[in-house]
């Protein structure tokens, strides 16, 4: 995924290299269009970057439940056996 959000920004700059060279050699277009532009790839270049930081702490996140869950997981299958064991030694009593 990280490959698509690098290749994405990358593909967002090189676009905005080409109108913004192409500016110039558009004639009667205004260059109040191409700051505006100009700063509409800027906020969706900072855009791809808080979503790529935001992306890799989510996964980070889901990486440490995923880890926390399989540790409880084996806590509860631990639990389970002991008290099975307690209740199978209670019945061996009972029958004593």
């Amino acid at each position: 995924m990280a490959a698509s959000c690098g290749q994405a920004t990358r593909w967002v700059v090189c676009l905005s290299q080409r109108v913004l060279s192409m500016g110039s050699a558009v004639v009667g277009q205004p260059e109040l269009d191409l700051r505006k532009l100009e700063e509409q790839v800027d906020e969706l270049l900072k855009k791809v970057d808080a979503l790529s930081s935001e992306n890799r702490s989510l996964r980070q996140q889901k990486d440490g439940l995923v880890s926390e869950r399989a540790r409880l997981l084996d806590k509860t299958e631990s639990a389970r056996n002991r008290v099975e064991a307690m209740i199978a030694r209670l019945k061996a009593m009972e029958r004593d």
